[in-house]
């Protein structure tokens, strides 16, 4: 995927969006590679918001595939508040990379931010409300199937079961018992948030959300050379409708 051409892939998404009623809005103030993140129908009530993020790393391709078709194709993001960041990474996409054109992993860069585009996607979050879940879409070129991980700090039963029976429906689940350092039981990872995480150097993503923005978040993850991109994109899709609708039932 050398030839993705991360700004008209933008261009298509945000059409796509402003058709549907979305707000769509930049990221920073890029001259080349802009970046968007997309807003729709504002709620005061906190049990209705979620937060949807992908492309952060450049060559992880379902994911922003999986927020056009959500947008395209899908309902379940209807009668939520969304704000959906649908590619982090213009530059890793556009040079097929998991870093960014700096040779950054982005998804590293969250504690003490060094990244342009780390510190513009921060100065965002810090204006925009707390969120009833978040949900950031990865894949994994190692694995055979998907997994989950999980952040969890809610006194009640998170929608993790519901998730993973959706996502379960398009691939086969993860069967390995330790994946990047951390035990899978039955493709979850479930990540407490102690002192050991907060000691780390390197945060990503989803735990600066934990940290400042949720109470309950998630990562899915798809195997990126074990299935198609079409697999793989509603396999994730699957997984933020089944999010979606719990939090509508609540």
């Amino acid at each position: 995927m050398k030839s993705f051409n991360a700004t008209a892939f933008q261009e298509r998404l945000a059409s796509a969006a402003k058709l549907r009623g979305w707000t769509v809005n930049l990221l920073g103030n890029w001259t080349e590679r802009p970046r968007t993140w997309l807003h729709r129908r504002q709620s005061e009530d906190p049990s209705q918001r979620l937060y949807i993020s992908t492309g952060i790393h450049g060559d992880e391709h379902a994911g922003p595939y999986a927020a056009l078709k959500l947008i395209e194709e899908n309902t379940a993001l209807r009668d939520l508040e969304i704000f959906l960041f649908p590619m982090l990474n213009p530059s890793g996409f556009e040079n097929d990379t998991r870093e960014n054109a700096e040779g950054v992993d982005l998804n590293r860069d969250y504690r003490n931010p060094q990244c342009r585009e780390t510190q513009e996607h921060i100065a965002v979050l810090k204006t925009l409300p707390l969120f009833a879940a978040t949900i950031c879409l990865h894949e994994d070129w190692e694995a055979t199937g998907f997994y989950l991980y999980e952040l969890n700090t809610l006194p009640t039963t998170p929608p993790t079961l519901e998730i993973f029976e959706a996502m379960s429906r398009h691939l086969p689940v993860e069967t390995g018992t330790l994946i990047d350092g951390f035990e899978s039981e039955g493709g979850v990872i479930n990540r407490a948030l102690g002192p050991e995480i907060f000691e780390r150097p390197d945060w990503p993503e989803s735990l600066y959300l934990a940290t400042h923005h949720t109470k309950l978040g998630y990562t899915l993850e798809t195997p990126s050379k074990a299935a198609s991109l079409e697999e793989r994109a509603t396999c994730l899709a699957a997984g933020v409708s089944a999010l979606c609708k719990k939090l509508k039932d609540c």
